[in-house]
């Protein structure tokens, strides 16, 4: 399974990615083209500065992994309950 560390590389065959790593790249919030990676099944946020997860994460139907540790959250995202996996 192909790891994708670019969101742009991801974006050129967004039906193929299950596994996108955007680990460490000081995001404040979930880029919106994530939400065109249908097949997603793992989703590394971990160390950005997200304080907020959108509801579209409930897009992402196929995520069974989401990792966001050492991010900015005071509050569990409620976004997160509406996943299904």
């Amino acid at each position: 399974m192909k790891i994708y560390y670019s969101l742009t590389e991801a974006l050129k065959e967004p039906d193929r990615v299950q596994v996108l790593d955007l680990s460490n790249q000081g995001l404040t919030e979930i880029p919106v083209e994530i939400f065109q990676l249908t097949s997603l099944t793992v989703l590394h946020l971990e160390g950005n500065r997200l304080t907020a997860l959108p509801a579209e994460i409930r897009q992402l139907t196929q995520l069974a992994t989401l990792d966001l540790a050492g991010n900015r959250f005071s509050l569990w995202p409620d976004a997160i309950c509406g996943l299904t996996s």
